[in-house]
């Protein structure tokens, strides 16, 4: 579970993505702290569990959507040196897949299934 639920989620992704998202020529310093927090409060419970890990499959909901993983930081990272940071794509590979409720509303909106075994 996320720390706060998905309110204070919600305004760490905001932060996040507005440091990735810029109408300017100078995109804005990225914000090193808060994609660090946001890996600890998604991932932080797994410890060692992640030990060994080379691929992640993630099915996010709510305000995680509109996030890509890859680019939460695994450990304290710099914005004056994203070339070394610790990006979480860096430790693995991550794939992104719709949620199983996706799914289910798929199969709602396509009516009853004609297969032979449904």
């Amino acid at each position: 579970r996320i720390p706060g639920g998905t309110g204070p989620m919600g305004t760490l992704v905001q932060r996040i993505r507005a440091s990735i998202e810029s109408e300017s020529a100078t995109p804005p310093p990225f914000d090193v702290a808060d994609a660090h927090t946001l890996y600890e409060d998604v991932f932080g419970g797994f410890g060692k569990a992640f030990d060994g890990t080379q691929r992640l499959v993630v099915a996010p909901a709510g305000p995680l959507l509109s996030l890509p993983f890859a680019l939460l930081l695994t450990r304290p990272g710099r914005a004056d040196a994203l070339g070394a940071a610790p990006w979480l794509i860096r430790e693995m590979t991550v794939a992104h897949v719709p949620a199983a409720a996706n799914f289910v509303s798929l199969r709602r909106i396509a009516g009853t299934s004609r297969a032979t075994m449904p």
